[in-house]
């Protein structure tokens, strides 16, 4: 776990990535050219921070500290350039994400539950033992997504592309397959 983060340049350099940076400190970096995409982010510090990415944006509370649940809110208001957040866990059932770009999302054991994501990119999302019973994912992009053990239950999936998606040990039982 990082708690101060004097310069990112480094990782940039090294190619290395660090997924967790719960709590972290980037009070006054420079955030250009950096990708924090699929990186928990919760209670990170970004006062003062520069190119901060507008996704990170709409989880900033008034003192600067990411919280994913401000970011869940401004999904469900309408934010949908999602590809390669990190959501697991997240709460967002019946939450609208029709045309949504989560491609490459982490939304492990994520609660998306009589959730529209009809025409949805969910290509390489990580769904693993999330919920997605009685949800709708007509005509969405499941390619190469992982849903192993997830619960798909009562869904819609007709006319979904699931080629090389990992269904195993998914619950696929009432699941509307037509024209998959």
């Amino acid at each position: 776990m990082y708690k101060g983060i004097k310069s990112l340049n480094q990782l940039k350099e090294d190619n290395f990535y660090v997924k967790n940076f719960y709590g972290a400190n980037f009070r006054e970096v420079n955030l250009k050219g950096i990708n924090l995409k699929g990186a928990n982010l919760n209670r990170a510090n970004f006062n003062n921070s520069k190119n901060v990415p507008q996704w990170i944006n709409k989880g900033l509370d008034e003192n600067s500290i990411y919280c994913q649940e401000l970011f869940i809110d401004s999904i469900r208001n309408g934010f949908k350039k999602l590809s390669g957040i990190y959501l697991s866990n997240a709460n967002l059932k019946e939450t609208d994400l029709k045309g949504a770009d989560l491609s490459n999302a982490y939304l492990i054991r994520a609660f998306l539950n009589k959730s529209n994501l009809s025409d949805t990119n969910l290509s390489g999302a990580n769904l693993s033992d999330a919920n997605l019973s009685d949800a709708n994912l007509s005509d969405a992009n499941l390619s190469d997504a992982n849903l192993s053990g997830a619960n798909l239950s009562d869904t819609n999936l007709s006319d979904a592309n699931l080629s090389g998606a990992n269904l195993s040990g998914a619950n696929l039982s009432g699941t509307d397959l037509k024209r998959i």
